[in-house]
């Protein structure tokens, strides 16, 4: 039996990863540092082999895989920061991988270029710090801008700068400029579009609303193909049509964020992420709306990522039922976790699933500051999430007991 290599694993796909691997009539091997994954992801991933290594160096997965490069069915990723390495020690090793166009994609700057009608005003910054100076004075002068990094995830590092000096401070200390862009501020309401290409042809599964505090997402809704304005829907397609054609993206998921205005009909496009099915618990989310295993939406996603189709078969047109969603939650303030105390209620029951991501002894950013903020998932339907996460608590090493904040 040969083997289909996981670079890393998402917060909540350990174990569904590995069954999906299975199914498909591979042996999973995960690239990963043990060290990194905590609680019940932690626990999950025991029951695959693995081996630790720096999966940030593709000269140190190339190493690794040489000596079982013929027992190698294919290399796959669904973890954001990861996508690009993957497609290329996939190359390198001239095995199954990633569409070749995530490498250029997962740069925000090559996006906004692609699709610059769709997109917000953008600049990418030089090292030269007094000329970025000058460039963020001349094309922003007087308006707010955000300043991402250009190959960013997990909204790690976003700053919103309102005044010119703030404009000014940010050129003057930030280091390695030249990794940075910055972008027009834009007033809307952050959505994802689903979907995947497979055999080249684009396929649209539906709008996913999100919710978040300061950089952290802490809620995000699966609400169908019909959830905003068809105005609105037809242009997000157009851009995401084009984003393809010109990037030569041919297969695999993707997860692509705008920000929608209703009022002025308007929808930008602010990230494209290409080759994955979006993270946290959202495969958890789309199963449940499309009444599959969490573990077919993993395998959907892999196996058109790379070998460009799948037998597995999700409806387009569904009409949902129900809303699903998920709540990402997190402690309202820095803090060591003692414990987390979640409502004694029967999950199974409830349709719901639970996913902690850290546990007692982990260190915890408070909820805002990005999304390495989260705890844990919560996914279900919208009243039975809502009802069950309003009861979750953190405690801390300091004894003190405070609500998760979402």
């Amino acid at each position: 039996m040969k083997y289909l290599v996981a670079i890393e694993c998402t917060d909540a796909g350990g174990f569904e990863i590995g069954l999906a691997i299975t199914r498909m009539g591979y042996k999973p091997l995960f690239l990963l540092n043990p060290q990194s994954y905590k609680a019940d992801l932690s626990h999950s991933l025991q029951n695959f082999e693995y081996r630790s290594l720096n999966t940030l160096s593709v000269e140190s997965i190339v190493e690794s895989l040489k000596p079982i490069r013929d027992q190698i069915a294919g290399i796959t990723t669904l973890v954001d920061s990861r996508i690009a390495i993957a497609a290329k020690a996939a190359m390198a090793l001239r095995v199954p991988g990633p569409d070749p166009a995530c490498i250029i994609l997962k740069d925000k700057v090559a996006v906004a270029k692609i699709c610059s009608e769709y997109s917000l005003p953008t600049l990418a910054l030089t090292a030269d710090a007094k000329f970025a100076e000058e460039q963020l004075l001349t094309k922003f002068k007087n308006l707010m801008v955000v300043a991402k990094q250009r190959a960013g995830c997990g909204a790690v590092g976003i700053q919103f700068l309102n005044t010119d000096q703030e404009k000014i401070n940010f050129a003057r200390n930030t280091q390695k400029l030249n990794e940075w862009l910055i972008q027009e501020y834009f007033d809307g309401a952050l959505y994802s579009m689903e979907g995947w290409v497979e055999n080249s042809q684009t396929k649209f599964l539906g709008w996913t609303s999100r919710r978040k505090i300061g950089n952290t997402e802490t809620e995000f809704k699966f609400e169908g193909y019909h959830a905003l304005p068809s105005l609105i829907t037809s242009r997000a397609q157009k851009a995401i049509n084009k984003l393809f054609l010109q990037s030569g993206y041919f297969r695999g998921w993707y997860h692509i964020e705008f920000l929608v205005n209703k009022s002025q009909q308007r929808v930008v496009m602010i990230d494209a992420n290409i080759g994955r099915v979006g993270g946290a618990m959202l495969p958890h989310v789309l199963a449940m709306a499309f009444n599959k295993e969490p573990a077919l939406i993993y395998q959907h996603a892999i196996e058109t990522q790379i070998f460009g189709g799948t037998k597995i078969s999700l409806n387009t047109k569904h009409t949902l039922e129900n809303i699903y969603k998920c709540i990402c939650f997190g402690a309202p303030r820095d803090a060591v976790i003692q414990e987390v105390l979640l409502p004694k209620s029967p999950l199974q029951t409830a349709g719901l699933r639970t996913t902690r991501i850290l546990g007692p002894g982990d260190y915890v950013t408070r909820i805002g500051h990005d999304d390495w903020s989260w705890i844990g998932f919560v996914a279900g339907a919208e009243a039975e999430v809502d009802q069950y996460a309003s009861g979750i608590q953190i405690r801390s090493e300091d004894g003190k007991v405070y609500k998760a904040a979402f």
